[in-house]
């Protein structure tokens, strides 16, 4: 599912980036039901966010259902949104959605099975969640939150 993702990239994961997506995947695969709670750490520029990215595409893909990338900042959701779509855009199985301040129930709209939804808290907001059509198949919180 991944292969022609990981093919268009502009370099290769290391060792260590492809061992955290492997077990991160292994876990996803568990049945239905099962939480999984992950902590992916490492330094700036370590490519924590790249294997998230690909762990929610998988998982919105294979499940049917959307995935939520939750970002600190309307600017960081707005780079990772132009991130993921220049990753995942050009293959035609996922959809990428901002969503950072207003118009939750507008953006919900555009969700649909494989939809990578990129955000700041406000997609936690009733209006937005309340709205999906689909269900929600994996959740990342990208760097520090403050509610």
């Amino acid at each position: 599912l991944l292969a022609p993702v990981l093919g268009g990239l502009p370099y290769d994961l290391t060792p260590g980036q492809r061992g955290a997506l492997d077990e991160i995947l292994a876990d996803a695969s568990r049945p239905a039901g099962g939480r999984m709670l992950r902590l992916l750490h490492g330094g700036t520029g370590s490519g924590k966010t790249v294997v998230a990215l690909l762990a929610a595409a998988w998982a919105a893909a294979t499940h049917g259902r959307c995935a939520v990338l939750l970002c600190p900042t309307a600017l960081l959701a707005h780079q990772h949104r132009d991130t993921a779509a220049e990753v995942l855009g050009g293959h035609g199985r996922w959809n990428v959605v901002c969503v950072a301040g207003g118009g939750g129930a507008a953006a919900a709209a555009e969700v649909r099975a494989g939809t990578i939804v990129v955000g700041t808290h406000a997609v936690l907001s009733p209006g937005f969640l309340g709205a999906l059509p689909v269900p929600v198949a994996m959740a990342v919180v990208d760097e520090e939150q403050r509610f």
